[in-house]
Protein backbone atom coordinates (compact mmCIF):
# COMPACT_ATOMS: atom_id res chain seq x y z
CA UNK A 1 0.00 0.00 0.00
CA UNK A 2 1.69 3.38 -1.07
CA UNK A 3 0.95 6.41 0.66
CA UNK A 4 0.97 9.98 -0.40
CA UNK A 5 2.91 12.72 2.10
CA UNK A 6 -0.56 14.07 2.32
CA UNK A 7 -2.46 11.03 3.24
CA UNK A 8 0.49 9.88 5.84
CA UNK A 9 0.21 13.27 7.18
CA UNK A 10 -3.34 13.12 7.34
CA UNK A 11 -3.38 10.00 9.11
CA UNK A 12 -1.13 11.35 11.91
CA UNK A 13 -3.03 14.21 12.03
CA UNK A 14 -5.95 12.49 12.76
CA UNK A 15 -7.68 11.79 16.28
CA UNK A 16 -6.76 8.43 17.40
CA UNK A 17 -9.76 6.29 18.34
CA UNK A 18 -10.55 6.08 22.47
CA UNK A 19 -8.83 3.81 24.20
CA UNK A 20 -11.28 1.19 26.40
CA UNK A 21 -11.00 2.38 30.27
CA UNK A 22 -8.94 0.24 31.87
CA UNK A 23 -9.68 -1.37 34.70
CA UNK A 24 -8.30 -0.06 38.11
CA UNK A 25 -5.01 -2.57 39.22
CA UNK A 26 -6.22 -5.38 41.75
CA UNK A 27 -3.23 -4.55 44.17
CA UNK A 28 -2.03 -0.61 44.27
CA UNK A 29 1.65 -0.90 45.28
CA UNK A 30 2.52 1.67 48.11
CA UNK A 31 5.16 4.12 47.53
CA UNK A 32 7.45 2.46 50.20
CA UNK A 33 6.87 -0.60 47.90
CA UNK A 34 7.53 1.23 44.69
CA UNK A 35 10.85 2.45 46.68
CA UNK A 36 11.91 -0.87 47.46
CA UNK A 37 11.23 -2.17 43.71
CA UNK A 38 13.47 0.86 42.27
CA UNK A 39 15.89 0.40 44.67
CA UNK A 40 16.49 -3.49 44.15
CA UNK A 41 16.31 -2.55 40.06
CA UNK A 42 18.98 -0.08 40.95
CA UNK A 43 21.06 -2.78 42.75
CA UNK A 44 20.75 -5.15 40.39
CA UNK A 45 21.73 -3.01 37.42
CA UNK A 46 24.93 -1.83 39.04
CA UNK A 47 25.89 -5.57 39.82
CA UNK A 48 25.70 -6.57 36.24
CA UNK A 49 27.80 -3.59 35.20
CA UNK A 50 30.36 -4.22 37.45
CA UNK A 51 30.79 -7.66 36.19
CA UNK A 52 31.63 -5.95 32.81
CA UNK A 53 35.26 -4.93 32.82
CA UNK A 54 36.62 -2.23 29.84
CA UNK A 55 39.96 -1.79 29.49
CA UNK A 56 41.12 1.90 29.48
CA UNK A 57 41.52 2.01 25.73
CA UNK A 58 37.76 1.97 25.36
CA UNK A 59 36.82 4.73 27.26
CA UNK A 60 36.66 8.13 25.43
CA UNK A 61 39.36 10.94 26.84
CA UNK A 62 36.74 14.10 27.73
CA UNK A 63 38.46 17.53 27.76
CA UNK A 64 36.41 20.24 28.97
CA UNK A 65 37.08 23.63 27.72
CA UNK A 66 36.00 27.22 28.81
CA UNK A 67 34.33 28.60 25.78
Amino acid sequence: MKLTRREAAALLSAPAAPAPPQAAPASAETPEQLLAAARNRLRRNLETLAKIRLPGAIEPAFQFKAS
